[in-house]
């Protein structure tokens, strides 16, 4: 007698249906889906993570210089510095303007992705 018939029928069924779970192809596709959607969702959330670092730092310079030019003017009664503070005000209006649009894309790229098709 093989050892395969002492193994209980019921286990022998049960892990032929997962067997058969496992390899159905509409199975495994909707998992790959979910897969590609997981890795689609982590990296629009990383780009957003990276745009959020960017205007938090380029605040942070921008802050400095425009404590910097204004001490200097305040010291010099030189009016050229307004515009350092000036650019410096710009590039944080600019990269406030990049992080909303990362963020939009991002949320637009996962609403639209194909996950139930």
């Amino acid at each position: 007698m093989s050892n395969l018939s002492k193994v209980n029928a019921k286990l022998v069924d049960s892990l032929n249906v997962q067997a058969q779970t496992i390899t159905d192809e509409k199975v495994t596709d909707r998992q790959g889906r979910g897969l590609a959607f997981q890795a689609v969702s982590q990296s629009t959330a990383l780009a957003v993570q990276d745009a959020t670092d960017y205007l938090r730092n380029l605040s942070t310079i921008a802050t400095t210089a425009v404590g910097t030019a204004l001490a200097k003017m305040i010291e010099t009664k030189d009016p050229s510095y307004a515009k350092v503070i000036e650019l410096a005000q710009n590039s944080v209006k600019t990269a406030a303007e990049s992080f909303e649009l990362v963020g939009k894309s991002a949320a637009e790229i996962v609403k639209n992705y194909p996950i139930n098709e």
